[in-house]
C-alpha cells in the first residue's frame, strides 16, 4: 500500500530520548547499478526495529520525494522510462512509531543506448542511377549533414538531413548495436555502423537507383 505526503525531515538518523534508532537498508537494486531504461526495476529495502515497529518508508528519487511506503514488503517498481539517463540516487529514510529515523542511499545510473547515437552528423550522399539500355552506372554525389535525435517511441531515433531528403527522417529502433528500420513500406531503408561511421543505404523502388549516405559524427 502506497501514501503520499509532504516530506518531513530528511537526515542520517533522529534520535527520541529513551527510544533506540530503526535500520534500514537497501535490497534491490544494488549501488552503482546500471539500468536499462527500457526495464522495470525494483525498489526494496529493509527496515527494522528492535524496540518498535517501522512505521513508514520514505522513499526519496534524486532528493525529492518520490513514495511512501507504510507496510511490508517495503518495495515499489519503477519504470526506468520515466526517468532520463544518465546517474540517479535512492535515499530511503525510515521512520519507527515513535518518529525516530535513519536513512540509506545508493546510486544508480539509467542507461540509453541511444546516447551513443545521437547528435549532429555530416558527410556525403552518393546517388547511384543505371541506364537499363546501356548498363551504364551513373553516380552524384553531394555534402550531406544529419541531426539524430531520440524518438518517443522506446529505442527509436529519427534522423533530418540537410538539405532534405524526400522520404525522411528515417527512423530506426536500435537495440544492441543493430539497427531495425520502423517503416513497414516494401523497400525501406537500411543502417549500420562501421568504426564508427554511420552507413544508409535506400532504394525506394525496385530501381534501377539508390543511394548511399556515410556520415560521421560531429565532434
Amino acid at each position: 500500500m502506497l501514501a503520499f505526503f509532504s516530506l518531513i525531515f530528511v537526515g542520517c538518523e533522529k534520535k527520541i530520548l529513551g527510544n533506540k534508532a530503526p535500520t534500514v537498508s537497501f535490497l534491490t537494486p544494488q549501488n552503482n547499478a546500471i539500468i536499462d531504461i527500457n526495464s522495470t526495476f525494483e525498489f526494496s529495502v529493509d527496515p527494522k526495529d528492535e524496540n518498535g515497529n517501522t512505521s513508514i518508508v520514505e522513499v526519496l528519487l534524486d532528493g525529492r520525494l518520490r513514495n511512501v511506503l507504510d507496510e511490508a514488503p517495503w518495495k515499489m517498481n519503477v519504470l526506468a522510462s520515466t526517468m532520463s539517463s544518465g546517474p540517479h540516487s535512492l535515499t530511503a529514510i525510515a521512520y519507527d512509531e515513535n518518529g525516530a529515523t535513519v536513512s540509506d542511499k545508493l546510486d544508480f545510473t539509467i542507461f540509453d543506448e541511444r546516447d551513443a547515437i545521437v547528435g549532429d552528423y555530416e558527410g556525403i550522399k552518393i546517388s547511384t542511377s543505371v541506364d537499363v539500355q546501356t548498363n551504364i552506372m551513373y553516380h552524384d554525389t553531394i555534402s550531406i549533414t544529419a541531426t539524430i535525435t531520440k524518438a518517443e517511441v522506446a529505442k527509436a531515433i529519427d534522423i533530418q538531413f540537410q538539405p532534405h531528403q524526400t522520404y525522411s527522417p528515417y527512423s530506426f529502433f536500435v537495440e544492441n548495436g543493430t539497427f531495425i528500420q520502423r517503416c513497414c513500406a516494401p523497400h525501406p531503408p537500411t543502417m549500420s555502423q562501421n568504426n564508427g561511421q554511420l552507413q544508409i543505404h535506400h532504394m525506394p523502388a525496385q530501381g534501377p537507383w539508390w543511394c548511399d549516405y556515410f556520415i560521421d559524427k560531429v565532434q
